[in-house]
């Protein structure tokens, strides 16, 4: 392929067709008769990709795949926004887009693998990456056969979003993830929950459920490897509940594991040296909450299944009260938290250790409702106010599914609501632990207002005349004096529209 570089519709029929230039599939690359060899250029693959038996895609280690949204993109701005949507593709199936890569051990390669598209990428062949894979946003599945390597040693060679709530963007793999290493460097191993089919796991942020268990290594210095593998594997079946052995040097005891996963972490070989630090990033680590100086990360050797073989080994624990003992939040309200060890020199199992001792929980959470003028104006309150975390608030109209109608910092809240319903707030704090208030029912309010004072809450807002055309509109919290008569009045927030009279 030479000229043309953008297709909405590809279709291999040939023995082998070679790109000669970057190019864009943008509904559906399929592979009916023939391999498609990237020969070194960049394939950037917006919709999906079908194969007949025995065919796929020809890599090399010059070659760039990008596997990306149906729109344009930081990385890959070319297209017209909406392109996809405009032509028809209703029947494209975009999302669990598969990667088969044939040829050998040269054509499963890439020089670059780049993922930013939200859905759950599937690897169905080994391939070898000679250069860097960009986690920008997505999952990428592997398995122990169908592996992804990434052969540039250089800590760099793996970028990757593992931090936040679920409002952030993040990219892992799910499954096994090898990397080749140097003599010393920081080595992220962004891995997660294996066998995901779906980049959506949870939508309420307040639950954050992305999954990703991300690890990291900070080699001080290393003799004989050549490569480490690190997967995550849900959940620990024995958590050793009163049969761990293992006290800190400031007398701290781990008496049972976390039930969340452990790392299996493997080396290429038995035989080598190596002093590091590890890194166990516990962001979802929720059930039992951690507590703050109460958890560090034990280890044991690779296939164990004995609880006698967790131990802290010689490693070091951070002072009490630092990052790596104590679960944190950076300023956007996003957990940074992990369990830190310092300097062990041999590579194994890796779980969390938790102190079994109980957590001191916050008090009872209440909610009072203050109706406020104009009427269906309400202020909700939660108190008392809690540390951290996230307050959200929940409605229930008769007939209706519970919805989560607003997030905040805080536990103060403004709606609009002119029919029935209940409300109720939850709480979620840095350590897990959830409180819920009771469930209480709104007051009846007129849909009538006998001011020209009207006020609107946090959301968007949109007044109209009878006469149907808009007024105003606009983001709140905000007053608007309106001229006398009647008017319409839409919120985010409501149902349909609120009537206001304006009296002359």
């Amino acid at each position: 392929l030479y000229s043309r570089y953008e297709y909405y519709l590809l279709k291999v029929n040939c023995p082998g067709l070679s790109l000669y230039t970057t190019t864009d599939v943008v509904g559906e690359l399929h592979l009916a008769g023939g391999n498609l060899a990237l020969n070194g250029k960049t394939l950037r693959l917006r919709g999906t990709v079908t194969y007949a038996p025995s065919y796929g895609l020809v890599g090399s280690p010059s070659s760039r795949l990008e596997v990306v949204g149906k729109l344009a993109s930081p990385i890959s701005p070319g297209m017209s926004t909406y392109l996809i949507s405009s032509q028809g593709v209703s029947g494209i199936n975009c999302r669990n887009l598969t990667l088969r890569f044939v040829g050998g051990p040269t054509g499963q390669s890439l020089k670059t693998l780049w993922l930013y598209r939200e859905d759950a990428v599937q690897l169905q062949s080994p391939l070898d990456l000679h250069d860097t894979l960009h986690l920008e946003t997505g999952i990428l599945r592997t398995s122990a056969t169908n592996l992804l390597t990434v052969r540039n040693p250089a800590p760099t060679a793996v970028l990757h979003h593992t931090t936040g709530w679920f409002t952030v963007y993040y990219g892992f793999v799910s499954g096994p993830l090898r990397r080749y290493i140097g003599i010393a460097g920081g080595y992220d191993f962004p891995v997660g929950y294996p066998n995901l089919t779906t980049y959506y796991v949870g939508w309420d942020p307040l639950q954050p459920q992305a999954l990703h268990r991300r690890l990291r290594l900070e080699i001080q210095n290393q003799t004989g490897l050549d490569w480490i593998q690190v997967e995550f594997v849900p959940p620990v079946a024995d958590v050793c509940n009163g049969q761990l052995n293992i006290t800190e040097a400031d007398g701290t005891p781990h008496l049972q594991l976390h039930p969340e996963g452990y790392w299996r972490v493997q080396p290429n070989t038995s035989t080598y040296t190596i002093v590091y630090d590890v890194k166990a990033y516990t962001w979802g680590f929720a059930a039992p909450p951690l507590a703050d100086n109460r958890y560090a990360v034990v280890k044991r050797p690779d296939g164990s299944t004995v609880c006698s073989d967790w131990t802290r080994e010689a490693g070091t624990w951070p002072p009490a009260g630092t990052l790596g003992r104590v679960i944190k939040t950076d300023g956007a309200g996003r957990d940074t938290s992990y369990a830190h060890r310092l300097g062990w020199t041999t590579l194994s199992e890796f779980a969390i250790g938790i102190t079994d001792v109980p957590l001191a929980q916050p008090p009872a959470l209440q909610i009072q409702v203050f109706a406020e003028a104009p009427p269906s104006r309400y202020r909700i309150e939660a108190y008392p106010a809690l540390q951290g975390g996230r307050y959200g608030l929940w409605r229930e109209k008769p007939g209706k599914l519970p919805e989560l109608i607003q997030v905040r910092e805080g536990p103060t809240f403004w709606v609009e609501e002119t029919g029935p319903a209940y409300v109720w707030v939850v709480w979620q704090g840095p350590h897990g632990i959830e409180q819920h208030t009771p469930r209480v029912a709104l007051p009846t309010a007129s849909h009538l207002s006998p001011q020209k004072t009207l006020f609107l809450g946090e959301e968007r807002y949109e007044i109209w005349g009878l006469d149907g055309r808009l007024y105003k509109q606009g983001i709140g919290p905000t007053v608007e004096e309106l001229p006398a008569g009647v008017w319409l009045i839409q919120t985010e927030s409501g149902q349909g529209y609120r009537v206001f009279i304006a009296p002359y």
